[in-house]
């Protein structure tokens, strides 16, 4: 039996097309399909205990829908096939991946992840962290009529390249501690890719432990706008009075003034 677990929400919610079709060609296959709105699904240990370990689940959604599933059901109880199609806006986690199946694992991707602590509350995390500009992006992105897609990204990046104002930042790593005064944005990065397609951290691997830190820093508001499109290619890193690249396995960041955080 295959379960496919969908986001109503997810691109729009103009998936539904991609829905059928992934449901028809799994019935064709000569399997049972059962749908599963992910928004629905309350007791996690309940849901996983209806189904044998020889089904699989096939997740048809985006970044959002694999952030929600990652941090309410324990990976390591999922005895079943983990697949997914690309369903989403940004899609970041099936980029990294780079297959060119339509339905992709991912289970031993999700077995390993890294999390964040804030407020006391825990959230693993499958593409990255970011800090400052970056997330002051997410939230104009989720609070205005801006639609989410990769146009809708980057007007919304120029939104916030216009109003946002750098803040200090504290960053403690292993082996070093960085004060910067004029701080645009941090990102903590497992995987080379945020905000639909921009390879923001060229290093980062999901087959490594350690994640890859960018820091933006002390730049003029008029250089980043020349800047933000080289992200994309990942050539950013040509700018290396104003783009820095650490190496951690933990990372502690504090502002000395409350700013915005995206997962």
């Amino acid at each position: 039996m295959t379960i496919i677990l969908y986001n109503p929400k997810s691109r729009l919610g103009n998936n539904q097309k991609l829905l059928h079709k992934i449901e028809t060609m799994i019935r064709n296959q000569g399997d049972a399909v059962v749908l599963k709105n992910v928004l629905t699904i309350g007791d996690t240990d309940g849901f996983l205990e209806q189904f044998k370990a020889t089904d699989r689940f096939v997740i048809v959604g985006g970044d959002g829908t694999l952030h929600q599933l990652v941090n309410a059901i324990n990976i390591h109880q999922v005895s079943q096939d983990v697949t997914m199609v690309q369903a989403g806006t940004g899609n970041d986690f099936l980029r990294s991946l780079k297959s060119k199946d339509t339905l992709i694992s991912i289970k031993q991707s999700l077995m390993d992840l890294p999390h964040v602590v804030h407020q006391d509350k825990k959230q693993y995390f499958i593409n990255g962290v970011g800090i400052g500009l970056d997330g002051y992006v997410g939230h104009i992105v989720d609070e205005s009529r801006i639609k989410k897609s990769k146009l809708g990204f980057f007007k919304a990046t120029l939104k916030g390249l216009a109003s946002f104002q750098p803040i200090q930042m504290t960053l403690k790593m292993q082996d070093q501690h960085l004060e910067i005064k004029k701080t645009w944005f941090v990102a903590v990065m497992h995987s080379a890719y945020f905000g639909g397609g921009m390879k923001i951290a060229p290093n980062a691997s999901r087959s490594s432990k350690t994640l890859e830190v960018v820091v933006v820093k002390d730049c003029p508001k008029w250089l980043l706008f020349i800047i933000f499109p080289t992200i994309y290619l990942g050539w950013h890193k040509i700018f290396k009075s104003y783009v820095e690249f650490y190496q951690t396995q933990e990372i502690n960041i504090s502002t000395t003034k409350k700013t915005y955080a995206q997962f």
